[in-house]
């Protein structure tokens, strides 16, 4: 909210490869796709849309069954070099959850009780999120 004066804020952060058109969103003069996990051809209505194009849905319903099972799908949503980056970015978070635990058990250690055990906490939490994101990201 802008109370005083002309705030401007900055512009959001654009991947260069999201301002081009990915390859798997190819549709041909028949209006057929090609399906980015298996390859096979589709008509572009039947098809789901993911972020690299489009798939099939034998494709879509695996994928499925797999993210219920604990598996995931960025392949299909997210180009090499973002996956690259949710990676570092899911360990630099773990990391910094295990600094956040040390400084925890340091003011445990200085009879600080509540934010030690608040600072643990929230350690263990940004760990589960850094770990959970780098596998996503596989």
């Amino acid at each position: 909210m802008i109370m005083f004066g002309d705030h401007k804020d900055p512009a959001p952060y654009v991947p260069p490869e999201a301002l081009y058109k990915p390859a798997g969103a190819a549709v041909d003069a028949e209006g057929q796709v090609a399906c980015v996990t298996c390859q096979t051809r589709i008509p572009v209505a039947t098809a789901d849309v993911v972020g690299m194009g489009y798939r099939c849905a034998a494709c879509s319903h695996k994928a499925e069954i797999a993210r219920l099972t604990g598996g995931g799908d960025a392949a299909s949503h997210f180009s090499a070099n973002e996956r690259q980056h949710l990676a570092s970015a899911g360990m630099v978070t773990a990391i910094g959850g295990g600094a956040v635990i040390l400084l925890g058990v340091a003011l445990i250690a200085f009879a600080r009780l509540r934010y030690g055990a608040l600072c643990v906490v929230g350690g263990i939490s940004m760990i589960g999120v850094g770990l959970t994101r780098r596998s996503a990201a596989h």
